[in-house]
């Protein structure tokens, strides 16, 4: 018997004893897996629509709940998703798949939520990621990110060691790091705390020795200490990374009437 002809049947025994609830599950598992199929042919609106089905008949299966989070996620429909895989997790708290999924979740909204400029929505968002699974290295780096852009700088410093603690060589760990030791820098700098600025903008290049920026602030900072051969260094690294990139070329003419 193939699964149409199941459903049939199902459906007839429900015509004729509703609230039958041996029948009601046993549907509701033939709709979640035709959704499941449904999905994996990327025909996900169809998919939500048996799922949908599917919870009607059984409210008290995680698992329901858990997939149709996930059709919403790959619709991209995340908040959808979060209140999906929460409704999982009223039936089985501890279910590891419900949070799993619902972390992913938080994350993937923590991204649109930075894009559309609500920074205190993402930040919420990734710290409640971060609660379900603390062993996810990006979410610290996002959480990192998100508290160095709303200027909390000594926080977000936290999160990046937090982040490398797990894995010294994570490159986005290493990444964001350089970024908040940057902007520290660059605070420094404002306060013509020049030497300060120069071992913060060290450190940022040894996590990131690529970042071309790092060298111009770097030779930017020397030269406000008269250190211009120093400069001119930092200058002359910035141009092998990228010959002709505006900043670097500009520092370099900059030195040159200095010397």
């Amino acid at each position: 018997m193939n699964i149409d002809q199941e459903l049939a049947n199902l459906t007839a025994e429900l015509q004729k004893n509703p609230d039958n609830v041996q029948a009601r599950q046993a549907k509701a598992v033939l709709l979640n897996n035709k959704a499941l199929t449904l999905s994996k042919d990327e025909k996900h609106d169809e998919a939500l629509k048996l799922i949908k089905q599917s919870i009607e008949l059984d409210q008290s299966n995680p698992g329901l709940f858990n997939n149709q989070a996930i059709f919403l996620s790959k619709m991209n429909k995340y908040n959808e998703a979060i209140e999906s895989v929460n409704k999982a997790l009223q039936i089985d708290p501890q279910n590891k798949t419900s949070i799993e999924i619902l972390s992913v979740n938080l994350n993937n909204q923590f991204t649109i939520d930075v894009q559309k400029g609500l920074d205190n929505e993402a930040l919420e968002k990734i710290s409640r990621a971060i609660e379900l699974r603390p062993n996810e290295i990006i979410f610290h780096c996002n959480k990192a990110s998100i508290l160095n852009k709303l200027g909390r700088h000594a926080e977000a410093m936290e999160w990046a060691d937090k982040a490398l603690s797990l894995d010294q060589r994570n490159s986005n760990a290493r990444a964001i790091k350089s970024v908040i030791l940057n902007q520290l820098a660059l605070d420094d700098a404002d306060n013509q705390k020049y030497e300060d600025a120069i071992k913060k903008i060290d450190q940022a290049i040894e996590l990131k020795s690529t970042e071309i920026g790092h060298y111009i602030n770097k030779g930017s900072f020397l030269l406000s200490l008269d250190r211009v051969q120093e400069a001119a260094k930092c200058a002359d690294k910035a141009l092998e990374i990228d010959k002709e990139n505006k900043d670097a070329k500009k520092l370099k003419e900059i030195i040159f009437k200095r010397k």
